[in-house]
C-alpha cells in the first residue's frame, strides 16, 4: 500500500509576513509627511480662497457706498445700507496651521481691527495672532484685510499676503 502525503500549501509563513508588514511600515512612514504638507497646502488654498471672498465682499461695499470703506466686517450688521452683513452672511475662517508648530496657527475667523500706516510687516514678531486682520475703522481705512500672522506656509511665503499673490 503507497501511502501519499500531499503537503498543502494555501498560506503564508510567518516570516513572508514579517516581511510584507515591515515593507508596509516603511512605506507608511515615506508617505505620512507628504501626505500633511498635501493637507496644508489644501488649506492654504481654502484660506486664499475665503481672503478673496472678504475682498469681495468689502469691494461690494466700497464700491455701492460710493467710496466709503466698511468701518466692521460684523456680518451680524444686517442694518439696512450700512450693515457688512448685507454683503456677506458668514465670516470665512483662516483654515491654515502652523506647518511646523500647530500651536501657532491663526485659524479662526476673528476680525482685528487696526490701522496701519504701511504693509503690515512681513517679520513683525508681534503679528502672530489668529483669524483676520482689517486696515479700519480710522483715518487710515484702505479696505485692505490680512490673515493676522506673520508666520510662513509651507512655500515660505508669509501668511500676511495671502490676498495679493
Amino acid at each position: 500500500m503507497r501511502k501519499s502525503i500531499i503537503h498543502n500549501q494555501a498560506g503564508f509563513t510567518f516570516i513572508e509576513w514579517v516581511i510584507f508588514v515591515a515593507i508596509l511600515c516603511i512605506v507608511a512612514a515615506l508617505t505620512y509627511p507628504k501626505l500633511q504638507q498635501i493637507r496644508e497646502k489644501t488649506r492654504e488654498a481654502a484660506t486664499q480662497a475665503n481672503i478673496r471672498a472678504i475682498k469681495t465682499a468689502i469691494s461690494i461695499y466700497y464700491g455701492e457706498h460710493e467710496g466709503i470703506w466698511p468701518t466692521t466686517l460684523d456680518v451680524n450688521d444686517k442694518t439696512p445700507e450700512y450693515g457688512f452683513g448685507n454683503y456677506l452672511s458668514v465670516m470665512p475662517k483662516v483654515v491654515v496651521t502652523h506647518p511646523a508648530d500647530p500651536a501657532r496657527s491663526p485659524a479662526g475667523n476673528k476680525v482685528t481691527y487696526n490701522s496701519f500706516k504701511d504693509e503690515p510687516s512681513l517679520g513683525n514678531q508681534e503679528s502672530y495672532g489668529t483669524g483676520w486682520r482689517y486696515d479700519g475703522p480710522g483715518q487710515s481705512n484702505t479696505g485692505r484685510i490680512w490673515v493676522n500672522s506673520s508666520y510662513f506656509d509651507t512655500n515660505g511665503v508669509s501668511y500676511t499676503t495671502y490676498g495679493y499673490q
